[in-house]
């Protein structure tokens, strides 16, 4: 019987979970676009390859000894003046489809808590989706506390 391994992930490891990200992408839309390419690289442009340059922990889960079935990104903003306390930033989770309600991501989303706090961090947060109902049960859990809503406006020409 395969164990679940839960670990902070390697360099190696870091610079290749734009593929996860792109997977989660994928998933949520149903298909890959041309956006969701761009937005892929964008992210990993400016968000995850600098979080792997100041060590931000990234953690991966694996099965037994299979690669890895699940990432978390934590960030912690370079500019922590802009925050009362000192604060990280859950960037996204994603555990392939086969994993899922195993509790990866809570296994995964402790590690990384441990790691911050041990760097000083007070505040975590995250943003879900209103209808992701696994997120939303888990961080609740976890005690997340509802602070403000994101709205969008589509403005793009009909």
């Amino acid at each position: 019987m395969s164990e679940l391994i839960i670990k902070r992930a390697t360099y190696q490891e870091e610079t290749e979970m734009v593929s996860c990200f792109a997977l989660h992408l994928k998933e949520a839309n149903n298909s890959i676009l041309k956006d969701d390419l761009e937005l892929a690289q964008y992210m990993a442009d400016t968000v995850f390859l600098p979080a792997v340059e100041r060590k931000d922990p990234i953690i991966v889960a694996q099965w037994g000894h299979e690669n890895n079935i699940g990432v978390l990104f934590w960030v912690i903003p370079e500019d922590q003046e802009a925050y009362a306390q000192p604060s990280a930033f859950c960037y996204g989770a994603y555990v392939l489809p086969n994993y899922r309600r195993k509790g990866v991501v809570s296994a995964m989303r402790n590690l990384g808590i441990s790691i911050l706090k041990e760097r000083g961090i007070k505040y975590l947060y995250g943003n879900v989706e209103h209808d992701n109902k696994a997120a939303l049960e888990s961080m609740n859990k976890l005690g997340y506390e509802l602070i403000n809503y994101t709205m969008r406006l589509d403005v793009s020409p009909t």
